[in-house]
């Protein structure tokens, strides 16, 4: 994760001028805590991985929980929601983009959620944007488009 280099990298030149105190030699302080970014990485399965997987598991368990009570069912609308994120069908859940920035991600900043999911195939996105222009109820709404089956199988 780049936050945990750049903490990384600020105690070593903190470490770097302190070593007129400390009496360290020169680079001794950027050295060790490389080693310790470094065994950070290795200890974290690689660069970012781990936030990642904690990406993809909040939106499948949001997902898991919600799915039935919170996006509204274009194939069955009969249905009454409370707190309603979005829509759905068989293949796909359109989540709109103010539920998706504050709901879906929350923790997360909504971008770095968007590129995990389209790097994993599970979002369907249009013109280079990572949201979706969805006719819906005789409306075009700008959604994010997350395909259910590529979720349910996404590592």
């Amino acid at each position: 994760d780049f936050r945990v280099f750049e903490r990384f990298a600020c105690l070593g030149i903190i470490g770097e001028y302190a070593r007129l105190v400390t009496g360290w030699p020169e680079g001794e302080a950027i050295g060790g805590c490389m080693q310790c970014f470094d065994d950070w990485l290795e200890s974290n399965e690689g660069f970012g991985n781990k936030e990642k997987k904690q990406i993809l598991a909040q939106i499948q368990l949001f997902f898991e929980q919600n799915a039935e009570n919170r996006l509204y069912d274009l194939e069955d609308p009969t249905k009454t929601l409370t707190d309603m994120v979005g829509y759905k069908d068989e293949t796909f859940y359109y989540i709109t983009t103010q539920a998706f920035r504050t709901v879906l991600c929350r923790g997360w900043d909504y971008r770095i959620v968007a590129d995990v999911l389209n790097k994993k195939g599970c979002l369907k996105s249009q013109n280079d944007r990572f949201t979706f222009l969805k006719s819906i109820r005789g409306k075009t709404l700008r959604v994010y488009c997350v395909d259910v089956d590529k979720l349910n199988t996404a590592e």
